[in-house]
């Protein structure tokens, strides 16, 4: 273990900088029972009051406006705090890099949620009530144990080597001074949640000169259809019928190939493979991603149909 917080073989350089805050994902309920109250406070926003426990839930913005634009669109980060005003400066700092983020008010909420379902990254205070940071991490490295690793960053105003040494003993694999400021956040995000590969270059010009005056009613099939298709597959991942989700997907990438849609085409492919294979713990951010890429492309043959 070296001061720099993080064991050996995830530790990344000690000379980045520190790390950022806190969120908390949509469609998020606890199995614990008991009644949840949503009250709408603006687009994309939601307040949630569970067991007198607030928790700020956020959507991103529109899959038009993540498409290529956001360089985190659809990941997943769970962000552990029981400070109000943290949670909501995390929250607006991880939209506007397109995450999907979660904040629970307190270590004992933050290991439920992760064992409830899978998050990309969790932001973990140190200090707070029921169960502090440290606990917490050692709760959810248990859970996760032989499955998977998700990164736990911690969030902490002790910055000494002694509370860098702490936190990597308890597991967490990186560190973040308070306050947290934009674009170290960026930095820390990057070095744990590498960018996808870029997806291939579409056809649709190729398939409208083949079709000619056929593409728009190709075109007009192929939007009726995807939206249903796509909500299919997000039912079908709520209930965890993992094979009707690659039945699906399988379909789905059939259709986009016909229109040209390459690389939504690649993704449906992977979300069927790993579908078939049952490695779905990140199913959501697949999902979002697929959704953010038919917007694109709904986008541009729609542009492509006006155009003189």
């Amino acid at each position: 273990m070296t001061a720099a917080g993080v064991s050996a073989g995830r530790c990344p350089p000690p000379d980045l900088p520190p790390l950022p805050q806190k969120n908390l994902l949509p469609e998020f309920q606890e199995n614990a029972g008991g009644a949840v109250n949503q009250i709408p406070v603006g687009t994309g926003t939601i307040l949630q009051t569970h067991k007198s426990k607030m928790t700020i839930f956020l959507k991103t913005g529109t899959p038009s406006q993540s498409a290529g634009m956001l360089p985190f669109a659809g990941r997943r980060i769970l962000v552990a705090d029981d400070n109000p005003v943290n949670q909501k400066l995390a929250v607006r700092m991880l939209e506007k890099l397109g995450c999907l983020a979660a904040v629970a008010d307190n270590g004992a909420i933050a290991a439920r949620m992760h064992a409830s379902q899978p998050y990309d990254l969790v932001l973990m205070d140190c200090q707070m009530p029921e169960l502090d940071g440290y606990q917490a991490t050692a709760r959810i490295r248990e859970h996760d144990r032989g499955q998977r690793h998700t990164p736990i960053v911690a969030l902490t105003s002790a910055t000494g080597p002694a509370e860098r040494e702490k936190c990597a003993a308890s597991g967490m694999d990186d560190f973040l001074a308070k306050p947290v400021q934009p674009q170290v956040l960026k930095n820390m995000l990057g070095r744990w949640l590498p960018p996808p590969a870029p997806l291939a270059q579409d056809n649709l010009e190729a398939v409208h000169a083949m079709f000619r005056d056929d593409f728009a009613e190709l075109t007009a099939l192929y939007q009726s259809d995807s939206p249903k298709r796509i909500d299919l597959m997000r039912e079908a991942a709520a209930a965890q019928d993992h094979a009707q989700v690659a039945r699906i997907a399988h379909s789905f990438s059939g259709s986009c190939a016909s229109i040209g849609a390459a690389g939504l085409c690649a993704l449906c492919k992977d979300l069927e493979l790993h579908a078939r294979t049952g490695a779905l713990h990140d199913i959501d951010r697949r999902l979002a991603a697929i959704e953010a890429e038919y917007a694109r492309v709904s986008a541009k043959l729609q542009a492509m149909l006006a155009a003189p």
